[in-house]
């Protein structure tokens, strides 16, 4: 039998991230991985796919496969390094005509597409999804907008910012 490590994975702050790794076959065995050149204790997999969840940045590497006395081979070392919170920005307080729409922009930084969550004048919490940053999310009511939480393609984080919405009465004709 056979275990392989297959691909480098990713892991947010705090976080932690599945390993897969393909066995041979459908059998269970006894799975030894190394993290950081540290032997963990021995795991029982299932094939033909296991598994290892991994709560650190560093190298993973298979150290052996077996089934009571029989001994598998194993392959394949992976990289597990920690990715980046995202982040957004708001670029300042927004003033837009009554009837209007006013349109809050946000840079954003981390691998997209990103989820922003967001509240305006601290109601229901709404989300929107953004393929590029700057994202750009039309407001219509005036009050206070506050940014929550941000997710991308890796991880997500809470964030408290909030800008003013100002609605500026139409003139009147005289």
């Amino acid at each position: 039998p056979t275990a392989t490590l297959i691909e480098d994975v990713q892991i947010c702050p705090g976080g932690s991230a599945n390993v897969p790794v393909l066995l041979s076959d459908n059998e269970t065995y006894d799975l030894t991985y190394a993290l950081n050149g540290t032997v963990q204790e021995s795991i029982t997999v299932t094939g033909p796919e296991a598994q290892l969840l991994i709560d650190e940045a560093g190298f993973v590497s298979l150290v052996s496969l077996s089934q009571g006395t029989c001994q598998g081979v194993v392959f394949g070392f992976i990289d597990v390094t920690e990715a980046a919170l995202p982040e957004a920005s708001l670029n300042g307080d927004i003033a837009f005509c009554e009837g209007d729409v006013g349109t809050v922009q946000l840079d954003l930084i981390g691998q997209g597409p990103w989820t922003l969550e967001y509240s305006i004048n601290n109601g229901t919490a709404l989300q929107e999804t953004a393929l590029a940053s700057p994202a750009l999310i039309q407001v219509n009511e005036p009050g206070t907008f506050q940014l929550i939480g941000i997710a991308d393609a890796n991880c997500s984080a809470p964030i408290a910012d909030e800008i003013s919405l100002t609605q500026n009465s139409l003139p009147l004709a005289t």
